[in-house]
């Protein structure tokens, strides 16, 4: 008799996951955490994108929710990388940071 074969169920196919592979896809995952990170920062300090991405940016980086998540999926210390923001510079004349020190919000 022949039986027809069928797709497993994601909880039986997260229990087939070996060792190395669950590795590399944590791996790829920290990679995408730091990739959303590092854009933040470079949205904010280019110039390159829009006024309200910019504005998006600055709000992620001052340590907002979703921010904190990527932090720990990244393994980063979300203090220190509000901190890192707070010492950068808008625009080239220096006259203003990305985030306020401490990382409260202001108006921009």
């Amino acid at each position: 008799m022949r039986t027809e074969r069928r797709t497993p169920t994601p909880r039986e196919t997260s229990r087939s996951v070996s060792p190395e592979n669950e590795r590399e896809i944590l791996s790829a995952y920290r990679h995408l955490a730091l990739t959303v990170i590092e854009r933040a920062f470079r949205d904010v300090t280019t110039g390159v994108c829009s006024s309200a991405e910019r504005l998006s940016a600055r709000e992620f980086l001052a340590g907002s929710p979703i921010m904190q998540h990527w932090c720990r999926v990244a393994g980063l210390e979300p203090r220190r990388v509000i901190t890192l923001a707070s010492h950068l510079e808008v625009d080239k004349d220096k006259k203003s940071s990305v985030i306020p020190a401490g990382g409260a919000q202001t108006e921009w």
